[in-house]
């Protein structure tokens, strides 16, 4: 059985996947706040990495790996300067 919140946090992403870099206002399925963020790491140039999604209210999100990139989104570089990734916070991973 799939934890409920991780699949709300899954809905979240795709939502994120498809509309990037214009993406909506989403909420928290945790705390449903609008204060979202999220950040794509990995190679810019075969646009495949991992994406990280969370709430900087409850700090509570997701991390999905090996995740084909959207063209149209920022891409952090694997081995990218640790101020590129500063902003990101220790957050809760939700689990399946």
């Amino acid at each position: 059985m799939v934890n409920p919140k991780f699949k709300q946090w899954l809905k979240l992403s795709a939502v994120v996947q498809e509309t990037v870099p214009d993406v909506p206002k989403i909420n928290c399925p945790s705390c449903s706040s609008s204060n979202i963020s999220f950040e794509y790491i990995g190679d810019s140039e075969k646009r495949q990495g991992y994406f990280l999604i969370w709430c900087n209210n409850c700090l509570e999100g997701i991390n999905i790996s090996r995740i084909q990139i959207p063209e149209t989104a920022n891409v952090i570089p694997f081995k990218g300067p640790d101020e590129q990734i500063a902003h990101i916070p220790n957050f809760t991973k939700i689990t399946p």
